[in-house]
């Protein structure tokens, strides 16, 4: 018989490096943002009047996707009612769900499930995220200048606000985090990366949802969110996990200083006072540090 168990002692594991964990460098934030909206510029955006005319134009599908530049599988799909069954938009916006990963942080299960207008609130500028994986994940993130602004614009392309998926399918179903993974971000990665060789940057190796969930924490502490305050907004009970892995040091040349307050839509004081909830009053306490390496490597309190 064992008496006891071999595993209990902690001497028997060999110490495993820390796992490089991906995030974006804020030249890559620029580029990724203006690869999605150089692609959803690039989007085919029929009019109502050329969906009635695509349905009542009786031509092979390949000669009408030609005259219309669209494929033949999109007009086939117009024919049999699948997509367009109503009035407004049916285009897939990738710079909305860019910038909200980014600036806002949710996991993607949970940016799936937002809706608008209950979840994406322009009035009060904030995100509501529901609770999905802990009690912790449920949170309302302040709407940064440069997030608001874009799903400002989302609304009115969009048109009057109904109860719907924020970041709808072609169909106008909801997202799933495949869809985004694959079909959203991966063009938007390929698009990103020529920019960034165009402008002699280092180029986006690795990038999944969760990357631009890191790039979020990694602005909260650039900015200088207190650790406390950044724990609330990624959703996170516990302060280690939120210091240990998500915590990144982003390269702040010159050049990236200038792209970060385009990032941002504002300076890096305001997007402070914005996460803060400090906006209102104006100021930002004396008496935190300012850069991202006393915010996130200090020990927190008990």
């Amino acid at each position: 018989m064992i008496d006891h168990n071999p595993l209990d002692d902690s001497e028997c594991f060999l110490r495993a490096a820390t796992p490089s964990r991906s995030f974006l460098e804020v030249v890559q934030i620029e580029a990724l943002m203006d690869a999605a909206r150089s692609l959803d510029g690039e989007q085919p955006r029929l009019a109502w009047r050329e969906v009635s005319a695509i349905r009542a134009d009786r031509r092979p599908a390949t000669q009408v996707g030609r005259d219309y530049g669209v494929s033949e599988t999109l007009i086939r799909r117009i024919r049999r009612n699948e997509i367009w069954r109503d009035e407004g938009r049916r285009h897939v916006a990738r710079l909305p769900l860019v910038a909200t990963l980014v600036l806002a942080g949710p996991r993607v299960t949970e940016l799936c499930e937002l809706n608008s207008p209950a979840d994406i609130d322009l009035a009060s500028r904030t995100v509501r995220i529901p609770r999905i994986k802990t009690d912790a994940a449920e949170r309302v993130v302040p709407m940064i200048s440069a997030l608001h602004e874009i799903l400002l614009a989302d609304r009115i392309e969009r048109g009057s606000p109904t109860q719907e998926p924020a970041f709808p399918t072609r169909n106008g179903t909801r997202q799933n985090p495949g869809n985004v993974r694959a079909r959203l971000l991966g063009p938007a990665r390929v698009r990103a990366n020529q920019l960034l060789e165009e402008r002699g940057h280092r180029q986006i190796a690795h990038m999944t949802p969760h990357s631009l969930r890191r790039t979020f924490a990694s602005l909260l502490a650039e900015v200088g969110v207190s650790p406390r305050r950044a724990m609330y907004l990624i959703g996170h009970t516990d302060p280690m996990l939120t210091m240990r892995v998500y915590q990144q040091v982003l390269n702040m040349g010159s050049e990236a200083l200038g792209a970060l307050e385009r990032v941002l839509g504002c300076g890096p004081d305001e997007a402070c006072a914005i996460w803060s909830e400090r906006a209102d009053r104006g100021l930002i306490a004396d008496s935190e540090p300012r850069s991202s390496h006393d915010h996130f490597s200090a020990r927190p309190a008990n």
